[in-house]
């Protein structure tokens, strides 16, 4: 039952690219076309970006802060306050 679920909501899908290509394409052209286009794939599309920011600040936010040189301070109160945070 779920491959033919899964089969027809492509169909579904597609069929709403398909009309919203065509209603872009009456109303605009080709410029029209291209933005139904992008419509169609806004969902995929906005996962995408979100997916290439937060990755790599997920990564860069779960370094260790000793790459960073955070423990280099030279002021006594940062260090005392760096020491009673350990």
């Amino acid at each position: 039952m779920d491959d033919h679920s899964n089969g027809t909501q492509k169909a579904l899908r597609a069929a709403a690219a398909a009309a919203n290509i065509a209603r872009g394409a009456a109303t605009g052209g080709i410029y029209g076309a291209a933005a139904g286009a992008v419509k169609s794939v806004l969902p995929e599309l906005a996962l995408v970006l979100c997916m290439a920011v937060l990755v790599p600040m997920l990564v860069f936010t779960t370094m260790p802060n000793t790459v960073f040189g955070y423990d280099s301070a030279r002021d006594q109160d940062i260090v005392d306050f760096t020491g009673s945070a350990h």
